[in-house]
């Protein structure tokens, strides 16, 4: 009797610690599972990113942008990292800025900045050498990535994601308006009455 009693409970035992590792086997991920996008993973990763800020980057971002504004005293020149390579087929007239967040992966920053342009300038399609600005006033977000440069500070890398330069190429002579009757002269005064200088 002792001996079958004692089977029996060793049987039940088994059952219950068989039991026991099959749901710890099922509560943690298979290695050779796939992940779908915005699972836990994601949305960590989502999550560090946008709690981690580096002041510094945004700080060195904040001037460039001060630089790049027209009629600014400030050179932006000494604020990028790694210079565009060439140059870009649309260039804003800078206004107004104010940087929104950056975060940090790597070695790389992610910023952002809302900025208020009035002015878009392209070549002209139809004459070589000439160039067609229309007069707007318009805000968007941009997005910079801002890497280490050779005195290791943060420095603007590259144009904005969105593929825009700040300036301008042509002169009066060279630029059909929209609409017409504007000079460059009337267009910074439109951006210095907006950055409230």
């Amino acid at each position: 009797m002792k001996s079958k009693a004692s089977g029996t409970f060793g049987a039940m035992l088994t059952g219950v610690l068989l039991a026991a590792c099959d749901v710890r086997s099922d509560a943690v991920p298979r290695r050779d599972s796939v992940a779908t996008p915005g699972t836990v993973a994601s949305t960590s990763v989502a999550v560090s990113a946008s709690t981690t800020r580096v002041p510094d980057a945004e700080q060195r971002l904040s001037l460039f942008l001060e630089g790049s504004r027209s009629g600014s005293a400030l050179s932006p020149d000494s604020l990028w990292s790694c210079r565009p390579d060439g140059m870009t087929d649309r260039y804003l007239t800078l206004a107004r800025s104010r940087v929104l967040n950056s975060s940090r992966r790597g070695d790389t920053v992610t910023a952002h900045a809302e900025v208020t342009t009035v002015a878009e300038e392209v070549e002209d399609p139809k004459v070589a050498y000439r160039y067609v600005t229309i007069v707007r006033t318009r805000t968007d977000t941009m997005e910079w990535k801002m890497t280490r440069d050779s005195t290791g500070r943060w420095g603007v890398c590259d144009y904005p994601l969105q593929g825009v330069g700040f300036s301008h190429h042509g002169d009066d002579a060279r630029t059909t308006w929209d609409p017409p009757g504007y000079t460059w002269a009337r267009v910074k005064r439109v951006a210095d009455s907006i950055g409230g200088r």
